[in-house]
């Protein structure tokens, strides 16, 4: 092993290491703390209720399950000032495709419709098809930060009617963040996918 790769191993961020003898370069891959379970049996996922830390204060909201602990955001995001758990806001509208029950979410903050591709959150100002997010909000009990909507109903209304859609039923759901500040800096981390989400980051700043 030469000098230089030595040098590199030393500047490696936590959570990152390099694999070398596999390949003629050396591979840098993202290592996380192991959240599966052991053993070959199917994992049974069901609803329930997550507590950070037993608070008189905290209540129930519709909101997606945090697949993410606030240790591995710690182990993540050495140096960190501080971690918060933040309740992103999301209104979920039901609506019938094809006289089949579907659901669109719609940021809260911005306006623009909320999707899942490739386990990551992306956002659209024009659907040009019914996009979605495949997880289900469900009610959890979760102590922490909450942001309330800029975007009401009656704008949704409009949206909508814009779009051809005639809603069902409109809900605000909570999609789950750590909020992470270091050295004067805030970002927000997808407390489901684990990876950080821009888009958020921009919508919150002036709000957390």
């Amino acid at each position: 092993m030469g000098v230089g790769v030595k040098e590199d191993i030393r500047d490696l961020p936590v959570g990152v290491a390099m694999i070398v003898g596999i390949t003629d370069q050396p591979l840098i891959v993202d290592i996380r703390i192991r959240r599966s379970e052991h053993g070959g049996d199917t994992v049974k996922m069901q609803q329930r209720y997550v507590e950070e830390e037993p608070d008189s204060s905290a209540s129930a909201y519709a909101m997606f399950q945090p697949k993410v602990s606030k240790d591995e955001i710690l182990f993540r995001h050495k140096g960190a000032d501080a971690v918060d758990f933040l309740k992103y806001p999301l209104w979920k509208i039901s609506i019938k495709r094809k006289n089949k029950p579907s659901a669109l979410y719609m940021d809260g903050m911005t306006g623009e419709i909320v999707y899942e591709r490739d386990g990551s959150l992306e956002r659209s100002a024009i659907p040009k098809e019914i996009p979605t997010i495949r997880k289900e909000p469900s009610e959890l009990s979760f102590a922490g930060l909450s942001l309330e909507p800029s975007i009401q109903q009656d704008s949704i209304h409009k949206k909508l009617s814009s779009w051809k859609l005639e809603p069902e039923k409109i809900e605000l759901v909570y999609y789950p963040y750590w909020l992470v500040k270091k050295k004067g800096k805030k970002t927000l981390v997808d407390a489901v996918n684990d990876r950080i989400d821009t888009q958020a980051t921009e919508a919150a700043r002036e709000r957390v």
